[in-house]
Order: structure tokens, then sequence, then C-alpha cells
């Protein structure tokens, strides 16, 4: 028997929680009465995975509600990321994320190796050929990543 029988954000199957990933739907769920403890510890974890840059399959913001689908990515020491988005646009690419620097936007091309986005202040020269090294050691995975998703191979030029 499901606790909350009558809850639209709630699986019976599971009897477990359904995830509420905008802010609208927590607004009408939470109109609606349909906001459970559990909703709220999910939404916890959600903003608690973004502020510590957790690797997850959601990318969440600030106040836990979805805002992409990372359905590949890879953490690197020092607190570095590589994603590879499903939904993204040419040329083929990687976004870089860094934990010390989360506002930073990066990313490499991975046809080239270059740079798509100016060096944000305080990142130092090494770090940045620190970071576009680590795209060329796991640049097949990266690839396959991008080819598996949009279709289209890779292409070192």
């Amino acid at each position: 028997m499901s606790k909350h029988p009558d809850n639209p954000w709630w699986c019976p199957e599971h009897d477990a929680p359904r995830m509420i990933m905008t802010r609208e739907e927590w607004d009408d769920a939470a109109e609606a009465g349909h906001v459970t403890p559990e909703h709220v510890m999910q939404r916890l974890k959600n903003i608690a995975d973004h502020v510590f840059d957790n690797e997850t399959s959601i990318g969440f913001d600030d106040e836990g509600f979805v805002v992409s689908l990372t359905a590949a990515g890879m953490s690197l020491p020092g607190g570095v990321t590589l994603c590879v988005y499903p939904n993204d646009h040419p040329p083929p690419h990687v976004h870089i994320r860094v934990r010390s620097r989360p506002e930073a936007k990066l990313r490499i091309r991975l046809d080239t190796g270059e740079f798509m986005d100016d060096a944000p202040d305080g990142l130092v020269r090494k770090k940045l050929k620190g970071l576009q090294a680590a795209v060329r050691e796991n640049h097949t995975v990266l690839a396959g990543w991008w080819q598996e998703y949009h279709g289209d191979p890779v292409v070192i030029g």
C-alpha cells in the first residue's frame, strides 16, 4: 500500500517520491498539498549536489531544480569535471567545470583542442594547459560520447 495513494508526485509502485523537476511543478504540487517530506529531502539533496559539484546524471540550479540532463561526464582530480551534453550544438566540444571556479564557463573543442571561451580571470595558464591535456588524454571517450549523442564522428583537424 502506498503512503500517498492520491498524490500524482508519488510512485505507488515503488512507494517513493517522483522528482519535481521545475519551479512551476513545485508550486503546483505545493498548492495541491502534494509536497511530502521526502520531496523536500530530495530537493535539498539536489541543492547539495549542485553546490558541491557532485557528479550526477542531472544538472541542478541553486534551488534544486533541473537545468540539464548530463548524460556523460567524468570527474578528474582537483575538482574538475568533463561533460558532454546530449542536446548540445556543434562544433563538437566538452564542457569543463572547475569546483574552485563554479562561475567559469569553459569549453574545449574536440576537433581542435582549442578553448571556445576566453579564460576567466584567476585561472593561470598552467591550469588551462592542464585542462587541455586532460581533454587530450580522454579524447577517445569524450569523442565517443559526442558521436553517440549527435551521430557525427569527431574528426581532428
